[in-house]
């Protein structure tokens, strides 16, 4: 197929060789005319492709699913490859491949760019010499440095931006880079920050080794499975990666999962093109995982509650759903899930950002609001985008921000007490019971400091009513109601969830 040569630019020397055995396009438009031979020494990846048939050639694609954008054409009689990366990018993965200058990279943005690329096509003397001026920028602008480092795993930069970023006090703020790392790796930083680089000899800054497993634990519930599933008699088979297969009804899995319809569809299909008879034992679909999870998906299927005993259970389980199209699953996961988020507030709302739960998400992030968000890491943010981590520390600090607004315009004296407490005790630290009618009030260790300068000192001019009354009960009841007038307040604040 030969290309159409309107908007097509030619690349800058020197790649236009009249010599060029092939070319590259970029997504801009701009024609690259470079050597096959140079690119095959320089990558395993080039040197594959070009050895296959040009019509194939196009799935010569790395088992990484990271390539999956080439295309082939042809233009003036040459193979045209149409990339997806942009001809700055292009010019400068050329330039490191051929025996030229080098290209001058000064901007993070395009050396993380070229980098991407180059490790994407497997060039890796160009990936070496990128790492290495991402390296050398570091001190530019470390945040970004960081942020570029993690989104491709590079351990030893994101260490040496982290180092600079810690070392230089620069204050670890969001920005718009770290959209492509993990919360984990988010968190990791601030924690490194905060502990000023005091961590154990294993720390590590860009992806988190973990040991949880998405398996079900379905021990024990087999024998509970749909004892009816032979009445009526099933009329199909689902195979899974084990080879373990199960009797099932079509019609059920059709309605319950769309995945599940469309390989029905698909196998309907087959057999119309090939003549085969349609029987049980040719009505056999298969499915990529383990019997564990074909039994459970089939319990959800066929609307049986599957027991789970803890959360990471629900998240896997969540994972079977989505992975298959159970809607009514999700629903039923999703209460599930959120009847843990007065317990583990801040690990239930990652689970629902992995899955796109808003509602969850939303509600999770008000319950936090109890809890503290550090020291507090799970397996679950390494499979998130750090902005679901942002945006949590937004909503929380905007929440903090309305509440001292609630004590300082609605209580003019709280700045008084804290000054107080200060200048006697120290920073308030602790609780301690103090008696009332019926029971004791646990309230700070400067209230009793407070009751009696306030019976004391002219600075609070109290009523003779108060300053005869005064005690714990009323002081419990202005709390009460503060805490009331801070609640209703959150309340209005609403959760920006992307």
């Amino acid at each position: 197929m030969a290309a159409s040569a309107p908007d097509i630019s030619c690349g800058t020397h020197p790649f236009s060789f009249p010599s060029a055995d092939v070319i590259f396009l970029s997504s801009d438009n701009i024609t690259f005319r470079v050597h096959k031979i140079i690119l095959a020494l320089a990558s395993e990846f080039f040197a594959m492709m070009f050895t296959l048939p040009q019509s194939v050639s196009a799935s010569a694609r790395s088992s990484t699913s990271d390539v999956h954008d080439i295309e082939q054409a042809e233009l003036d009689g040459l193979p045209l490859l149409r990339v997806a990366e942009s001809g700055l990018v292009l010019e400068n993965l050329f330039r490191l491949c051929y025996p030229i200058d080098d290209p001058i990279l000064t901007d993070l943005d395009e050396v993380g760019a070229s980098l991407q690329a180059a490790m994407k096509y497997d060039l890796q003397e160009a990936t070496k010499l990128l790492k290495e001026r991402l390296i050398a920028l570091v001190a530019a602008d470390p945040l970004r440095a960081y942020a570029i480092a993690c989104r491709y795993s590079l351990e030893d930069v994101a260490a040496t931006a982290a180092d600079k970023v810690l070392r230089s006090r620069i204050q670890v703020k969001y920005i718009n880079a770290m959209d492509h790392i993990t919360a984990g790796a988010y968190y990791r930083l601030l924690r490194y920050c905060q502990l000023q680089g005091n961590v154990c000899g294993s720390w590590v800054f860009c992806e988190q080794v973990t040991m949880r497993s998405n398996r079900l634990n379905l021990s024990g519930l087999r024998t509970a499975y749909l004892p009816s599933i032979d009445n009526p008699p099933t009329d199909a088979l689902m195979r899974c990666s084990d080879s373990t297969v199960f009797k099932v009804h079509c019609t059920v899995l059709c309605m319950a999962s769309s995945i599940l319809q469309e390989k029905f569809c698909d196998l309907i299909d087959t057999h119309a093109a090939t003549g085969l008879p349609e029987d049980n034992q040719q009505r056999r679909i298969d499915i990529p995982d383990d019997n564990w999870s074909g039994f459970a998906l089939l319990r959800m299927c066929y609307d049986s509650d599957v027991e789970l005993d803890s959360i990471d259970e629900i998240s896997a389980a969540l994972t079977l759903a989505r992975k298959y199209g159970v809607k009514k699953a999700i629903r039923s996961l999703t209460r599930k899930l959120s009847s843990y988020a007065d317990r583990v507030p801040v690990q239930v709302y990652f689970i629902a950002c992995q899955f796109g739960l808003t509602k969850a998400a939303s509600e999770a992030a008000k319950m936090s609001l109890s809890s503290e968000l550090e020291p507090l890491c799970y397996d679950v943010m390494e499979e998130v985008s750090a902005k679901a981590y942002h945006q949590l520390q937004c909503y929380r600090r905007t929440c903090g921000k309305v509440a001292t607004a609630v004590i300082t315009d609605g209580v003019r004296w709280v700045p008084y007490l804290h000054r107080l407490s200060a200048s006697v005790y120290g920073p308030p630290a602790c609780f301690k019971a103090y008696p009332t009618n019926s029971t004791s009030t646990l309230l700070p260790c400067w209230c009793r400091v407070y009751l009696d300068r306030a019976l004391s000192t002219s600075e609070v001019n109290n009523c003779r009513f108060c300053k005869n009354g005064i005690v714990v009960t009323e002081f419990s009841s202005v709390s009460a109601a503060l805490a009331k007038l801070i609640e209703n307040a959150v309340t209005q604040v609403k959760f920006q969830f992307t």
